[in-house]
């Protein structure tokens, strides 16, 4: 009987040990969280529904999401940097999760996870949801997150990028949470005609075909700083160059550094949030 007893003992500790370890480890490497809860208008929830002891962005904490997009827009099929930060003192425990999303929930472009993010949902254009992998939410008063996104093969409307934030006191419960949501909403080049442009420029190309030297003549209404760029048909520059325009006729040299360029491109001239296209080829 006694034997029994101690066997018995011996078998609670162990499961009592056991359910520590298991605490312990959810403590240090929580699941993700699920899907749905970026605070998007799809979405219509973030993690306030399970962890709700205080509204919506009510803490001293901040939020936010940053890119390395231009600030003339994103090109199609391009890869650029998404970065989201959360900072709140006096807590060490952090985790997020964002996706970009369109009116219908679609994620235009595709979301690429690193060592730092995981990824749920997709493949695109199913909504995809990436959040910190378990060896970043760990960390005195903050944590960010850097990852890529590919955006769409055509640049047709501005993409939002929603996300919401835990700033967690480590408990291992969902009380005493503060939740945090922001956005951030990203331009396209979508090509706008001359006439639609505030600049209403004539731009000529000497001569078409080109060879890796030629001229570009642009005539100008106004005086104004401006980029011109030569780009492939998948949006990327192989030439890109600040420059100022004067009233009246203006010539610049271009000279692509390289050969091997061969092959149908556009020049385009940016101004602001607006370019303009011309079709041009380049030869041996």
């Amino acid at each position: 009987m006694k034997k029994k007893k101690t066997l018995f003992s011996k078998t609670i500790a162990l499961g009592l040990m056991a359910l520590f370890l298991m605490s312990f480890a959810l403590l240090l490497s929580p699941d993700p969280p699920p899907p749905g809860y970026t605070n998007s208008p799809f979405d219509g929830n973030n993690c306030t529904a399970c962890h709700g002891d205080y509204n919506l962005n009510a803490g001293t904490g901040t939020v936010s999401i940053t890119s390395n997009v231009p600030g003339t827009g994103y090109l199609p099929l391009d890869t650029y940097l998404i970065t989201a930060t959360v900072n709140h003192t006096g807590l060490s425990e952090f985790q997020f999760e964002l996706s970009p999303q369109k009116s219908n929930g679609q994620t235009p472009g595709a979301l690429i996870a690193n060592a730092q993010t995981q990824i749920q949902g997709g493949p695109p254009p199913a909504a995809q949801y990436i959040s910190g992998s378990s060896s970043t939410l760990s960390n005195p008063n903050g944590q960010t997150w850097t990852f890529s996104w590919k955006a769409p093969a055509t640049s047709t409307e501005p993409i939002t990028f929603y996300a919401a934030f835990n700033a967690s006191n480590g408990n291992g419960g969902s009380d005493g949470d503060y939740i945090y949501a922001t956005s951030l909403t990203i331009e396209d080049t979508t090509p706008i005609t001359i006439a639609e442009n505030d600049l209403k420029s004539e731009i000529k190309i000497f001569s078409n075909p080109v060879k890796n030297n030629f001229l570009v003549e642009i005539t100008s209404s106004v005086m104004r700083a401006c980029y011109l760029k030569v780009i492939n048909l998948e949006g990327k520059a192989i030439f890109d160059e600040k420059i100022q325009l004067v009233q009246g006729k203006n010539i610049f040299p271009i000279t692509l550094n390289r050969g091997g360029y061969e092959g149908i491109y556009f020049l385009e001239l940016v101004s602001g949030k607006n370019s303009t296209y011309l079709p041009m080829v380049v030869i041996k």
